[in-house]
């Protein structure tokens, strides 16, 4: 029987601890991706129906608002920690460039800048989209 790798997803930033602290890291990554370079309101008590409450689910969105005092007001881009994220979950290159609307160049030089050695899972079949 063969052993499935774990990722070893990257440490986050600065920008990105206080929501993954709240979120972890897989829903990090896609509220990053959803709401990346807006302004955010959060909520102690969210509608069901809010496009938050949608992306990371209720009982998360009713975090986030409890943590809002900690948060930014703009969502960080965190590009470089998505590029990161999503190549430790097993997405090509070519996949986050256009994912995080990015060069292939910029991908690179992100998967590169200043960490250890990011431990890949298998290549996913879902759809970040």
């Amino acid at each position: 029987m063969q052993e499935q790798c774990q990722p070893t997803y990257p440490k986050p930033t600065a920008q990105v601890a206080p929501f993954y602290d709240v979120l972890g890291p897989e829903i990090t990554a896609k509220f990053l991706l959803r709401f990346g370079g807006a302004a955010m309101g959060y909520s102690k008590s969210p509608r069901a129906d809010a496009m938050l409450s949608q992306t990371v689910g209720l009982e998360l969105a009713t975090a986030l608002g409890h943590a809002a005092e900690n948060l930014p007001v703009r969502v960080p881009l965190a590009k470089g920690w998505l590029c990161k994220y999503l190549f430790a979950d097993g997405m090509s290159q070519a996949e986050i460039a256009r994912t995080v609307r990015a060069t292939d160049h910029s991908v690179k030089r992100f998967l590169n800048e200043g960490t250890s050695a990011i431990r890949r899972a298998p290549p996913r079949k879902e759809n970040w989209g």
